[in-house]
């Protein structure tokens, strides 16, 4: 399977979604009045985690999400899921933003589930923001790639090797992934410290990793 997750998450509805989004909403904020607003998120993560689980409820930490193809592995880890039902992420930030919403986003697309949630714990008063989509994996494989302007790499291959990640995984993920992908499908041995210098300096300031195409 291109995509797998290690715990299955079943689809409910929405009754039954508000339901376990309560219990945990409820916790998020004992947990907070109890602990304060400083800790790293592990702390708050774990916390609402026993706290469900003392009250009944089946809650799993950093489920793992494991996507390949052909020799590419990438995993990703969720941070709660409720009730193999409500998936979470937990953030500790000044206010969410459109970067946490994308992380789940990415989850929710390659778990083919519609609905989530993100809660951020830094607030003075628990934020909660929902995330859903009505992106199937099946809508995300219906795709056309646009050849005008077209710039195959010079290593070649790149139209299919997308094409073949598009087919497997769908469209919509995030640009990271497709990018790692097709880096160490297409070019695996081009992966260099490149250093960085400032003209003005003369001096290398840094390195980062680039991927090496030819040798201009």
């Amino acid at each position: 399977m291109p995509v797998s997750c290690a715990s299955e998450i079943h689809p409910v509805d929405q009754a039954t979604f508000s339901k376990t989004d309560y219990a945990v909403m409820g916790h998020a904020y004992t947990t907070q009045n109890t602990l304060g607003r400083l800790f790293d998120e592990h702390v708050y993560a774990n916390e609402v985690h026993e706290c469900l689980i003392d009250h009944g409820h089946f809650a799993e930490r950093e489920v793992k999400i494991t996507v390949t193809h052909r020799d590419f592995t990438k995993n990703y880890y969720l941070d709660l899921l409720v009730d193999r039902a409500v998936p979470y992420e937990l953030k500790v930030a000044p206010q969410l933003h459109d970067t946490h919403k994308a992380q789940l986003l990415n989850y929710l697309y390659l778990c083919d589930v519609a609905h989530g949630k993100l809660i951020n714990f830094r607030p003075k008063s628990v934020q909660g923001q929902y995330v859903s989509t009505g992106l199937s994996t099946q809508k995300r494989r219906q795709f056309t790639i646009k050849e005008e302007n077209w710039s195959e790499l010079p290593s070649g291959h790149l139209k299919e090797t997308l094409q073949e990640l598009l087919t497997d995984w769908g469209t919509f993920l995030t640009l990271e992934l497709y990018t790692e992908a097709i880096t160490h499908l297409l070019c695996p041995s081009s992966l260099q410290d490149t250093p960085i210098t400032l003209n003005n300096k003369g001096k290398d300031t840094g390195r980062l990793r680039l991927a090496r195409l030819n040798e201009d």
